[in-house]
């Protein structure tokens, strides 16, 4: 059975105690797959015991920081794991999912100058995210569908995206960081087990409605903005008013899926 690791889910505030920006990680077969990389992501993962050589992939919904901010610590702490067990990840790469190209460009530079040595030991593919099918490998498929959370782009390159993810019989819609709730739409209405949804910029009571409209019967929420982190225990009992199992995600919540 597949688990699902939210690591971080705190949206782009100022720093709260046990609280970290917004990452998660889905377990399935030996193969971990990542979601967003939140200041000190890697860092939790490891204290939680996730072998980082399992890393197989990592997706990012959009460049903006708290859904970045650990993103380059990750891929040194890989790289450290292969030194130190003398081994290679899982599929002998780690593929990273971003959604321009500038990013991975940026990236590439910096790791360059942090710590040149990663490209002789760790192969990192790196493909440009664009609507639809992302990855499937027979174990998990992940399809993106863009949201204007961003703006709407002149040039028509979408810059953030929301995920379908279909792993062990389920399927889990990540909404990323979303301008509006029926963004989510194309994703979710032909069935979701489980949406994950942002409540940075979105409110707690509307999310509920949606989910419940939409026949949602588990409801996860992320990147934790004002409402929830001012008072949580209101939000919490706004959700067990619904008949769906909603619940507000803490760093280190860890669940079967």
């Amino acid at each position: 059975m597949a688990k699902i690791r939210f690591l971080g889910t705190c949206s782009g505030t100022e720093p709260f105690e046990n609280m970290h920006h917004t990452s998660f990680v889905i377990e399935e077969k030996g193969r971990t797959y990542w979601f967003d990389a939140g200041e000190n992501c890697s860092r939790l993962a490891f204290l939680q015991g996730v072998d980082m050589l399992s890393v197989s992939s990592i997706f990012i919904s959009h460049p903006h920081i708290d859904h970045i901010g650990g993103l380059l610590n990750l891929i040194l702490l890989i790289r450290q794991q292969i030194w130190r067990k003398d081994g290679n990840p899982v599929d002998g790469e780690v593929k990273l999912f971003v959604p321009l190209d500038e990013l991975w460009e940026s990236l590439r530079k910096l790791i360059n100058i942090t710590d040149s040595r990663v490209f002789s030991v760790m192969n990192i593919p790196t493909k440009t995210i664009k609507d639809g099918l992302v990855f499937d490998n027979g174990d998990i498929r992940v399809t993106a569908l863009h949201n204007e959370h961003e703006g709407i782009p002149e040039d028509g390159i979408w810059n953030s995206y929301s995920f379908a993810i279909e792993v062990a019989g389920k399927k889990i819609v990540y909404s990323g960081d979303i301008e509006w709730l029926s963004e989510l739409d194309a994703l979710v209405d032909n069935g979701c087990d489980m949406l994950i949804c942002e409540s940075g910029h979105q409110a707690v009571a509307e999310i509920l409605e949606y989910a419940e409209n939409k026949g949602i019967e588990q409801l996860r929420f992320i990147h934790h903005g004002r409402e929830i982190i001012n008072d949580r225990a209101a939000a919490e009992e706004l959700a067990k008013k619904y008949p769906l199992s909603a619940i507000i995600t803490y760093d280190g919540m860890t669940e079967e899926i």
